[in-house]
């Protein structure tokens, strides 16, 4: 990937547009998706859940210190 203003863009030359909030979305277009794409309720809060146990922590703090 590289890095242009307010974009990234791979080496098959895909574009993707960098959120004010500094997030880029690399999923494909809403067209080209099936209608149940994404988490569900269950699946988010399962997610929630485990990241609030604290297990990458260790990695977040070894990623911190680089």
């Amino acid at each position: 990937m590289s890095k242009k203003v307010g974009s990234l863009i791979c080496k098959n030359n895909h574009t993707f547009d960098i959120s004010r909030e500094g997030y880029v979305n690399m999923l494909l277009a809403r067209k080209k998706l099936p209608k149940t794409v994404g988490d569900n309720r269950d699946m988010i809060l399962a997610r929630s859940k485990f990241l609030s146990l604290g297990y990458y922590g260790p990695l977040v703090q070894t990623i911190n210190g680089m």
